[in-house]
């Protein structure tokens, strides 16, 4: 299978499991959690072109089945190099967890994956307010990809699919427009 699921270390997912037992009280459905590490970019690294190299870790998300009246979870945890440890953060059930879940579904069935190998991940810019899954590739060859996340697409259309050097360009005008002086009287 060209997409692989990371594992988490076993303090990850002890911490995982333990902050879904004491929010639910159920572990999920059929060892159906999906482990996404998460990586971001500063917004300055952006505005100077400099790319993929100045990713950082940034922490995991999980996304699982759990049964009705649950659904899908998604949950969000830290760094563990930051803390000592990785911290349970966030977690969100609803349709934005399921868009999540069905778009995992999605990229594992994508084309443009070919016969290469590739590790899903996520890319958070929160300066940008922009993520998308970011798959990486295992071999030297085929370029890193991304996923953008669309939040507000009425309907769950195929996934678009672009070279991250690519997204990563396109997010530089939005960068440089961003951190440019305003002219606002209301700003201090």
């Amino acid at each position: 299978m060209p997409l692989e699921f990371v594992e988490p270390s076993p303090q990850v997912l002890r911490t995982y499991a333990a902050g879904l037992l004491d929010i639910t009280g159920a572990p999920p459905l059929n060892d159906s959690a999906i482990h996404v590490p998460v990586w971001t970019i500063e917004m300055d690294a952006i505005v100077k072109g400099l790319g993929v190299p100045s990713e950082q870790p940034a922490g995991c998300r999980f996304y699982a089945s759990y049964p009705p009246p649950q659904g899908i979870l998604s949950s969000e945890m830290t760094n563990p190099s930051e803390y000592g440890r990785a911290k349970f953060r966030s977690l969100l059930n609803g349709e934005l967890a399921q868009w999540g879940w069905t778009r995992i579904q999605q990229i594992q069935q994508l084309s443009e994956l070919g016969s290469a190998r590739y590790e899903l991940h996520f890319l958070s810019i929160p300066s940008l307010f922009v993520e998308a899954f970011y798959l990486r590739a295992e071999e030297e060859g085929p370029p890193n990809l991304v996923v953008p996340m669309d939040l507000f697409a009425e309907a769950l259309a195929p996934p678009l699919v672009q070279e991250i050097a690519v997204y990563l360009a396109t997010l530089q005008p939005v960068a440089i427009a961003r951190i440019a002086p305003v002219d606002d009287p209301l700003l201090p």
